[in-house]
């Protein structure tokens, strides 16, 4: 992590404002949960970082965190699993007083309460995020054409409950797709029951 700083502090020098993102910075670290917390308290409130027992400046920097275990910044705040010790403990008070600000990035399931009681979505917004990604998907793989995707299997992909593994899910279903040099993508196309059945409740 110290050669990171490094890093941050020589984009720095060269009078550039670098703007690091810490991918899952709320996994475990040495079996501690939350454990990675109090390697950021310095460099966030004082703009230094130490390194074998000396203090060095690290200068003007843009964290982002995005978390891996939470799925809101609430629940990361709350962090059920803690008690009031252990969180003052791995200094997670301490790291939420350094942040300016959060965006909760939804994914493409939502609540059972927004599910329709036909048996799927009923928010268009929702439709439109899924519709979006999956087009990005297909234009990686298919030949261009207007009317490329069977209506059935665009109805199933769109209206779905859930992917189980969120985003992950519908990329796996699409990469396994038998739809290379092919124009129209129908249900023959999709790969096995049992993949599907791993990503998404038949």
């Amino acid at each position: 992590m110290t050669t990171v700083f490094h890093k941050i502090r020589d984009i720095y020098l060269n009078s550039k404002i670098p703007c690091f993102f810490w991918d899952e910075f709320d996994s475990i670290l040495n079996s501690e949960q939350l454990g990675w917390l109090k390697h950021f308290l310095a460099p966030m409130q004082d703009s230094n970082f130490y390194q074998a027992g000396f203090i060095r400046p690290l200068g003007a920097a843009i964290f982002v965190f995005a978390g891996g275990t939470s799925k809101t910044y609430s629940e990361f705040i709350e962090s059920k699993g803690l008690t009031k010790k252990e969180k003052q403990k791995i200094k997670l008070p301490d790291f939420i007083s350094r942040i300016d600000g959060f965006l909760d990035v939804k994914g493409i399931n939502r609540n059972r309460e927004e599910y329709g009681i036909l048996g799927f979505f009923t928010n268009d917004d929702h439709y439109i995020k899924r519709a979006i990604l999956l087009r990005s998907l297909l234009e990686k793989k298919l030949t261009k054409n207007e009317d490329y995707m069977d209506e059935y299997v665009l109805e199933k992909l769109l209206k779905t409950y859930e992917y189980k593994f969120g985003i992950r899910s519908m990329e796996k279903i699409i990469e396994l797709s038998h739809i290379k040099d092919k124009k129209r993508f129908t249900i023959s196309c999709l790969p096995s029951k049992s993949i599907i059945k791993t990503h998404i409740d038949l």
